[in-house]
């Protein structure tokens, strides 16, 4: 007779199994890394995709116009699109900083002035008396009066400046997807119609 021991299904069943689902483990933890590692680029990946299906018309018809040039027709479109992007991103920044430089000396050297409140303010209710004292403060001495408003300002300016903070890194990466959907445009496939 047969003295070897037998396998019961139930422990063969449980073998292939253990192979399978380690490799689905593995599977998912690569996904997974996989992700962790594009999200910082995902915004500009999907933007640079959009980009490009929406000049590559353009595209298509200047290069055709430039006899299959394509590596300059992209060129070309890219360079008008961060033209078109960035001039009135870059004149709307230098003017706003020209803003608050100016508004800056005019404060340093005490020429901001507002006039005297009227008294027709302190007729309003619940906060005409206080809106009237405020107010000639600043008129008188805005100095003090943002001295005072310095500990209710500081979370608006944190809210600013992360507001600042955050369009400048979108324009960045609106950017960076503008330049990589001209690579898009340029290593598309040729036999591709509008």
């Amino acid at each position: 007779m047969n003295d070897e021991p037998r396998s019961s299904p139930l422990e063969k069943s449980d073998d292939t199994l253990v192979v399978p689902a380690i490799r689905l483990v593995c599977l998912g933890l690569l996904g997974y890394w996989t992700i962790i590692i594009i999200r910082p680029f995902l915004t500009i990946m999907v933007w640079s995709a959009i980009i490009t299906v929406a000049l590559y018309p353009i595209f298509y018809w200047l290069s055709g116009k430039l006899q299959g040039y394509r590596v300059l027709a992209a060129f070309a479109i890219t360079f008008l699109a961060l033209l078109v992007m960035l001039g009135p991103a870059t004149w709307l920044g230098l003017s706003l900083a020209e803003s608050v430089r100016t508004l800056i000396d005019r404060f340093s050297e005490g020429a901001v002035a507002l006039p005297p409140p009227p008294e027709g303010i302190k007729a309003w209710p619940l906060v005409g008396n206080k809106a009237y004292e405020t107010w000639d403060l600043a008129s008188t001495n805005l100095r003090a009066l943002l001295t005072q408003a310095v500990p209710y300002l500081k979370p608006v300016g944190g809210t600013l400046l992360g507001a600042a903070g955050s369009f400048g890194i979108n324009l960045l990466k609106f950017i960076a997807a503008t330049v990589v959907s001209g690579f898009l445009l340029s290593r598309g496939r040729r036999s591709s119609r509008p």
